[in-house]
C-alpha cells in the first residue's frame, strides 16, 4: 500500500483519546483504500454496530473505555487485513466472522494488552481468511476463546517451547552463533516466562498441551532439564550440519567418508564457493556425532581418522558442560528465562496444537518478517490449513 494508503498507527489511534476514533478512522479507511472501500465500509458499520451490541452493562466512564478498547482492536484488525489479507474483507459479513469479531473486541476490551491485541488481531484475520469448519477454523476459533484466558507469561512461554520444538539452524559456524540466533528470536520474549508449575498446569487445563505424569527420573533416571534438552536439540546444528570447511593433509577425506564418518556436500552458499575455490566441504555423520558427544573434549584413541577429525573440531566443539557455561555467563537474559521454565519443570509440558497456534500468533507479532516461514515450521499442513 502506498504511503498515502497506510492507516493510522494504532498508537496514534489510542493517545488521541477520542471517542469517535473508529467512525474517522474508517472515514480514511474509505478515502484511501478505494479498491476495497465498500467493504471497508461495511465492516466499520460492522464494528460498529457489534460494539454496541456487545458493550456490558457497566458504568459509563468504565464503558467508554471498554468501548475505546474495543474500537482500537477492531481497527488493528481491518489494518492487518486490508495489508496482507484484502481478498478477506468480504468475510466479516458472515455471521461467523462477526462472533469472531466480538469475541476479540470483548477479550481484548476487559484486560487490554498490546501483546494480547496482536495475537487476537492474527487470529481473527486467520479465520476470515480460512472456510468455515476446517480443522484449522476450529483450531483458530478454540485459540481467540482461550487467548485472554493465558497470563502474557503462558504466552511467551508458550512461543519459546515452539521455537525449541522445531526451529533448526544449518551452516551455523559454531555454537555462539547458534546461540545468539536462538537469542535473537528469543528476546521479545524471554524477559516475561512461566516460573511455576502450577502456571503450566494451568494451561495444560485450558487445552494448550499435557503434562506428563511420569518421567525418567520417577524410575530412577537423571532428572530431565531445558538446558539438557537444549544441547540434545542443537547437538545436529553443531555437529552434524557443522561443515568441515578445511580438510588439512594429515586427513583423507575418501578415508573418512569410507569409514562412515563424514560425507561430502555442496558448498552451504556462494559466498563460501568462491573463498574456498576447489576445496571440497564436508560434513559429520551420526557415528562422528556421537563420538564427538561422549568424548567431552578428549581425543579418541586407536582409529586415526576419528582422532584427525576431532582435532579439527575442536574449536567448534563444546560440551554439554560448556555450553550452559556460554548461555549463562554471555546469554543472562535467555539463562534467567530457560532456568525459571526449568523451575516450572517444563520439560514435563508437551505443547498442543492449540498452542501451537498460540506460539504462532505470538510470534508474529514480533517477528513479522519471518512469520510465514515459522507457521510452515511449526504447523503441520492440516493446521495450516493445506491439507
Amino acid at each position: 500500500m502506498s504511503e498515502a494508503g497506510r492507516l493510522p498507527r494504532r498508537q496514534e489511534q489510542a493517545a488521541d483519546g477520542d471517542n469517535a476514533s473508529m467512525t474517522q478512522a474508517g472515514r480514511d479507511i474509505y478515502y484511501t483504500t478505494n479498491n476495497y472501500g465498500s467493504d471497508v465500509s461495511q465492516i466499520r458499520e460492522i464494528a460498529e454496530e457489534v460494539v454496541r451490541s456487545q458493550a456490558p452493562a457497566i458504568a459509563a466512564e468504565a464503558k467508554a473505555l471498554w468501548e475505546d478498547s474495543a474500537r482500537e482492536i477492531t481497527l488493528s484488525i481491518v489494518e492487518e487485513v486490508i495489508r496482507d489479507s484484502p481478498e478477506a474483507l468480504s468475510a466479516f459479513a458472515a455471521p461467523r466472522v462477526q462472533i469472531a469479531l466480538a469475541a476479540a473486541q470483548q477479550g481484548y476490551a476487559s484486560s487490554p494488552d498490546d501483546d494480547l491485541r496482536e495475537v487476537l488481531t492474527s487470529l481473527v484475520v486467520g479465520i476470515a481468511r480460512e472456510p468455515a469448519r476446517t480443522h484449522r477454523d476450529l483450531l483458530l476459533k478454540q485459540s481467540l476463546d482461550l487467548a485472554p484466558k493465558l497470563s502474557r507469561r503462558q504466552l511467551n512461554t508458550l512461543t519459546i517451547l515452539a521455537i525449541f520444538e522445531r526451529t533448526r539452524y544449518q551452516n551455523c559456524d559454531g555454537p555462539r552463533d547458534i546461540l545468539e540466533k536462538t537469542e535473537e528470536l528469543l528476546r521479545p520474549f524471554a524477559g516475561d516466562v512461566v516460573g511455576y508449575e502450577s502456571e503450566l498446569n494451568h494451561a495444560a487445563g485450558l487445552g494448550c498441551g499435557d503434562q506428563v505424569q511420569l518421567t525418567g527420573e520417577d524410575f530412577g533416571g537423571e532428572r530431565s532439564s531445558i538446558f539438557k534438552a537444549f544441547f540434545q536439540t542443537y547437538k545436529a546444528d553443531l555437529y552434524e550440519d557443522f561443515p568441515l570447511k578445511d580438510v588439512d593433509s594429515t586427513l583423507d577425506p575418501s578415508e573418512a567418508i569410507a569409514e562412515g564418518l563424514i560425507r561430502e556436500v555442496d558448498s552451504p552458499d556462494s559466498a563460501l564457493q568462491e573463498s574456498v575455490g576447489s576445496t571440497k566441504h564436508y560434513r559429520l555423520n551420526q557415528e562422528m556425532v556421537d563420538e564427538l558427544t561422549s568424548l567431552n573434549g578428549k581425543l579418541p584413541q586407536g582409529n586415526y581418522v576419528k582422532r584427525q577429525i576431532v582435532m579439527q573440531m575442536q574449536d567448534s566443539w563444546v560440551s554439554e558442560e560448556a555450553f550452559v557455561s556460554m548461555i549463562r555467563e554471555q546469554f543472562p537474559v535467555m539463562y534467567t528465562a530457560l532456568q525459571n521454565m526449568d523451575k516450572a519443570e517444563i520439560f514435563k509440558f508437551r505443547i498442543s496444537a492449540i498452542g501451537r497456534i498460540l506460539a504462532v500468533a505470538n510470534f508474529s507479532a514480533h517477528h513479522p518478517e519471518i512469520k510465514n516461514q515459522f507457521e510452515k515450521l511449526l504447523l503441520t499442513p492440516l493446521e495450516r490449513g493445506e491439507a
